[in-house]
């Protein structure tokens, strides 16, 4: 996972990098047709405005280093098959082949650079992904590769595409993991490990297994305001960065004895207010009455699917500022 120093773009650049979301209403609790899930994440804390020089983060000694006491946005962007792969041989949801073409990830980059001029991303490809034989798979794998070489980026796994200890048991979930580590190593050859995983949620024992076993110790492996919304609960959690305890994966760790070394990033930027209600319904503003979503924010999914393209851009850009700007400004925390 690269993490890279938040500079907001134009609205015109954001509007490229979501333009295929669809932009009806979309209730998350049914099967939603998305183009990709884009997942800004909210890190450490500090001044705005470029990117941090790729070897700084190719070190786990950078977090005390240059990433100290900075506030960071890292932008990660999915590569499945199917909503959710339920295992590498079962899935729920609709087949999503055809937006995962060349064509929509060239394009997805090229914004993605005009609007965070040399900031790196990370790919995190679902087990389906790595292994699909139809064309736009192919190409997928072969892009990851090119970008990796033009702008450094990671490229990484994300286990049944974001709800793995739902449908397996915790012994087949590190086995997922550990194997497709290895596919990622032999697609990218030359010797390259990520250096980090995107998993929606991880169970504590498979973060342990994660940091022991297969050495990654940082990973996406919480959504802070996944509390009674989408196909599955994290039973809420923390938006800022922490090391997890073994009692729970959402639980900071107390002390040494239940530490676990692999440091958890909130995988979904939200509006704070949006995310104190509790998914989805409607609410009255005087005398009119407005839908919400507890998931509003940066995400494009619920944001600009709930609010439409000009609103709910002017959403996104707002709530980006608010933890990149206004929020610094007024806290001044420091990781």
């Amino acid at each position: 996972m690269r993490f890279t120093e938040a500079r907001p773009p134009s609205a015109r650049h954001v509007m490229r990098m979501v333009e295929q979301e669809p932009t009806c209403i979309m209730q998350r609790r049914t099967s939603t047709k998305t183009a990709g899930l884009a997942a800004p994440s909210a890190s450490l804390t500090g001044q705005i405005g470029q990117a941090l020089p790729a070897q700084a983060a190719g070190s786990r000694s950078t977090a005390t280093g240059p990433l100290s006491g900075r506030r960071i946005l890292t932008f990660n962007w999915v590569i499945r098959v199917n909503q959710i792969e339920v295992t590498r041989t079962r899935n729920e949801g609709f087949d999503e082949h055809d937006r995962r073409s060349p064509e929509n990830m060239k394009a997805l980059r090229e914004a993605f650079a005009a609007g965070w001029p040399g900031a790196p991303m990370t790919w995190a490809l679902s087990w389906r992904a790595l292994e699909g034989s139809r064309p736009n798979y192919q190409a997928a794998r072969r892009l990851v590769r090119e970008f990796h070489d033009q702008y450094g980026e990671d490229v990484t796994l994300i286990p049944a595409a974001y709800f793995a200890n739902m449908y397996n048991s915790r012994e087949q979930v590190n086995r997922d993991i550990h194997e497709a580590l290895a596919k990622v190593s032999d697609l990218m050859s030359g010797g390259f490990r990520p250096k980090a995983l995107v998993a929606g949620f991880l169970s504590a024992a498979n973060q342990k297994y994660l940091a022991e076993q297969d050495n990654i110790h940082v990973f996406q492996g919480n959504i802070g305001s996944q509390f009674g919304i989408d196909n599955a609960d994290g039973e809420g959690s923390i938006s800022y960065p922490y090391y997890p305890s073994t009692e729970h994966f959402g639980k900071p760790a107390q002390g040494p004895k239940d530490f676990v070394d692999c440091l958890n990033l909130d995988g979904w930027a939200v509006d704070f207010i949006s995310a104190r209600r509790l998914s989805l319904g409607k609410c009255k503003m005087g005398k009119k009455e407005n839908g919400y979503n507890s998931r509003f924010g940066v995400g494009p999914i619920e944001t600009i699917g709930w609010c439409g393209p000009d609103v709910g851009l002017k959403h996104m850009l707002t709530c980006t500022a608010a933890h990149f700007d206004a929020g610094y400004q007024l806290n001044q925390w420091r990781g």
